[in-house]
């Protein structure tokens, strides 16, 4: 911690060093209190995954979408109940990953469509790009921002197995 990426061999291992460490726990703060809070969420983990294109920020982008789907599914309660749990895995996730770059997500105009990277996804033999692409548009439905087909698109392009 420090700012410095947790070592380990696994997100597994990183997060459970975030989790037992002393300084994450007496720094982690309570959510804050927002009817938007997993749609704030979504477009932190969105632009944090942007600027840094680090494997373990794709899963919080994942994840995101995944408790939106799940906590539609429970009563309003329980999901307001699990949305601090959530909060707590994001921050230990981002923590995991050392300090990076903030400040505005500056994505470039694209020549792809929605149509372009549903082909490219389903042609794509990586779960996890494919889980991204499906993210990405799911999430831009909800909230059109441009960062959500920037994101779904540039590891489909890439041939250098970037995620």
């Amino acid at each position: 911690m420090g700012g410095s990426a947790v070592e380990g061999s696994s997100i597994t291992s990183r997060l459970r060093a975030v989790a037992s460490d002393a300084r994450f726990k007496n720094a982690v703060l309570a959510p804050p209190a927002s009817a938007c809070l997993l749609d704030d969420l979504a477009q932190a983990t969105i632009a944090a995954y942007w600027r840094s294109r680090n494997f373990t920020i794709l899963h919080t982008v994942t994840a995101t979408h995944a408790a939106r789907i799940l906590f539609a599914q429970l009563p309003q309660a329980m999901a307001e109940r699990l949305l601090p749990g959530l909060w707590v895995a994001l921050c230990a996730a981002y923590v995991t990953v050392g300090r990076r770059a903030s400040g505005e997500v500056d994505v470039p105009h694209l020549a792809v469509s929605w149509r372009d990277v549903q082909r490219l996804a389903v042609a794509s033999n990586d779960d996890h790009v494919i889980k991204m692409a499906y993210t990405c548009l799911c999430e831009y439905r909800r909230q059109p921002l441009a960062v959500y087909l920037a994101a779904a698109v540039r590891p489909l392009l890439s041939n250098t197995g970037e995620r």
